[in-house]
Formats: structure tokens, C-alpha cells, sequence
């Protein structure tokens, strides 16, 4: 049997400390209850593994001048990029040099990519990668990995 003392200033004292008891039951049964309801944490071998998105950046010219569509393009680490000539001439496509100095992997087209064919890039690293066509270098675009 327990018993409370009698003394008023005692009773002030254990009132609020089988408060305290009885709350940190409740929230412990609610952790345990609520623990595997709604698992939302993030598995690492499901992030390595996600299949990025692929993009299409548009090249089309018009008779001397060219454009790349979109110009700025914002995408996330592991997505691809499809370099698609529209235009009626060949292009290649570089990267920037500045790009080698910010430690960032560069990429080439190697050769042309001629009127109504791709180039493809997976990007792997995080940064800005900034691109031109070689042959006419004022024709440039501009991808931020994120």
C-alpha cells in the first residue's frame, strides 16, 4: 500500500513527479506504437541506385548564328543530358577549360554530331558546367549539377 504523507509542502512535491512518470509512459508508448507505422528514412543503396532523368538540350541554327535550348538547364547529380542537333550544320560539343580548374570532370563530343543525331553526358559530379560549340565558340550553354 502506499502512502502519501501528510505534510501539505511533501504533497506539492510528488504531484507533479507522478505527473512526469505517468507522461513519459504515454510518450514512450507512443514512440514504441508509432516507431515502424510510417518509415520514411532514406535507404543509401536506394539513393546510389536511382535512375536520373534524362534532358534534351536543342541546337538549332539559323543561317551563321546558333542557339542551344534551353541555354541555363538545372538538373540533379547522376541525370543525363542528350545534346540534340536540330540545326542543318554539324556541331561539337566542349566544355569549358575553366571547367579543369574547378577540379570538375570535363566532356567532349569527341567528334561531330551531325544534323538530326545526339551526344549523350551522365553527369557524376556536382558543380557548373559550362559548354560551347567548337566550331563557333560564342554558342554556349550552361548546366548547374546539383
Amino acid at each position: 500500500m502506499i502512502t502519501f504523507p501528510q505534510n501539505k509542502k511533501q504533497n506539492s512535491y510528488i504531484i507533479p513527479w507522478i505527473i512526469t512518470v505517468v507522461l513519459l509512459f504515454f510518450f514512450t508508448g507512443a514512440v514504441i506504437f508509432f516507431k515502424d507505422r510510417n518509415n520514411q528514412s532514406a535507404n543509401l543503396d536506394d539513393i546510389v541506385s536511382r535512375t536520373g532523368n534524362v534532358y534534351t538540350v536543342y541546337y538549332a541554327n539559323f543561317n551563321s548564328s546558333g542557339v542551344f535550348s534551353p541555354t541555363n538547364l538545372s538538373i540533379n547529380l547522376g541525370d543525363t543530358v542528350s545534346f540534340q542537333n536540330d540545326g542543318k550544320w554539324p556541331i561539337r560539343i566542349v566544355s569549358e577549360s575553366s571547367n579543369a580548374y574547378l577540379n570538375l570532370e570535363g566532356f567532349d563530343s569527341m567528334e561531330d554530331v551531325m544534323p538530326k543525331n545526339s551526344f549523350v553526358f551522365t553527369f557524376t559530379q556536382k558543380g557548373v558546367f559550362e559548354y560551347h560549340n567548337e566550331y563557333i565558340p560564342d554558342q554556349k550553354g550552361t548546366i548547374m549539377v546539383k
